[in-house]
């Protein structure tokens, strides 16, 4: 059976949107940087699993709320599944099901997919979800594609907010100065064992940029691994430039 996903990459729409149900905790529309489009979430977890596909840079499409539009195609026996429990009281229509996330994966020359159902722990002892979730895992199965639960016990806060804060702030700037300052920057960083901010403040200063420019630089290069960090530990620029790793241009220096 092929598993090659039918929905083209800009004519995909969500099987659910943040106008169509009642959210399970806040909303959030982000333009994903993977796909440059708008997604929608219905809850916090949602939005914080997104953050973490988004930045992993072997994941080049995202796909939220999939919908299983061949789900009776695809598995042919649902008899033990009470369906009833799915489908609208008023029109007897059952609901379209769906995988809060599909996912691509490149590498070694290959394409893959894997599919992501994010749910809240405690919620994973409910009756309905149980079935739904076994709909899931078969539909997956039968296209013989990987298929995972993700709960909130499974998600590094710390990662999260870490990401949150480099995607925050941008600026327009051409790519020839942008390059210039990251070769400064780099420079700086390696040769220097100050406070990182202090770095920041300098370039600022020294190029007669907008108050900021160097920062955003700065997650850019993070974003990029021109500047390597460990990110399941807060991001603090109070520290000693020494203990960030460059790897730009050949500029290289070892966390210490």
């Amino acid at each position: 059976m092929s598993n090659k996903i039918s929905f083209q990459d800009k004519e995909y729409v969500p099987g659910i949107k943040i106008q169509d149900f009642a959210p399970r905790g806040r909303v959030s529309r982000i333009k994903g940087k993977t796909t440059n489009r708008v997604h929608h979430f219905l809850s916090d977890l949602e939005t914080n699993v997104f953050y973490l596909l988004d930045f992993e840079e072997k994941i080049t499409d995202i796909k939220e709320h999939y919908p299983l539009l061949d789900l009776h195609e695809v598995v042919d026996d649902l008899s033990d599944i009470k369906l009833e429990k799915f489908k609208n009281k008023k029109t007897g229509e059952e609901y379209t099901f769906t995988t809060t996330f599909v996912i691509t994966l490149k590498g070694n020359g290959e394409e893959k997919y894997v599919a992501l159902s994010v749910r809240n722990e405690t919620e994973l002892y409910r009756d309905l979800l149980i079935e739904k979730l076994e709909i899931e895992r078969r539909y997956w199965g039968n296209k013989e594609i990987r298929w995972s639960i993700i709960t909130n016990k499974d998600i590094p806060m710390t990662k999260v907010d870490n990401i949150k804060w480099l995607y925050l702030g941008d600026i327009d700037i051409r790519y020839e100065d942008e390059a210039y300052i990251k070769e400064v920057m780099a420079n700086k960083i390696t040769y220097n064992k100050c406070a990182m901010k202090e770095i920041l403040d300098n370039v600022d200063r020294e190029l007669s940029l907008p108050i900021g420019t160097a920062l955003v630089i700065f997650k850019r290069m993070i974003i990029s691994n021109e500047i390597i960090i460990d990110l399941y530990s807060p991001i603090n620029i109070d520290i000693s430039a020494e203990k960030f790793t460059v790897n730009y241009q050949g500029v290289r220096k070892n966390v210490l």
